[in-house]
């Protein structure tokens, strides 16, 4: 019986670790050079946790990924999971700031 739980814990742990709820995303984030000529940049965006709370990227907005916070919840008595899941994939970009969009 031992082995068939821990079977079942690391193949839940698998399905968490490549199917995780928050989402990278393309977004166009506009640079203004010297001229005031205003180009538009290509970039993706990662979601971040709070061990990676300095690399956002500038302009970007964020939020919680409700889906990995459950995920978390479900798992807490793994202590690894919610630990991943709250240090890399907790935030997940949703797009331009409003004073960007303009």
């Amino acid at each position: 019986m031992k082995k068939i739980i821990s079977i079942i814990m690391i193949i839940s742990l698998c399905l968490v670790m490549f199917s995780g709820c928050a989402n990278s995303k393309r977004i166009s984030i506009p640079k203004t050079d010297k001229t005031g000529k205003t180009t538009y940049q290509l970039v993706k965006v990662q979601p971040y946790g709070m061990f990676e709370a300095d690399e956002t990227v500038d302009g970007v907005e964020y939020s919680l990924s409700i889906g990995n916070v459950i995920w978390a919840i479900i798992f807490v008595e793994t202590i690894v999971i919610p630990i991943i899941i709250v240090g890399w994939y907790l935030f997940e970009p949703d797009g331009l700031k409003p004073e960007l969009k303009n």
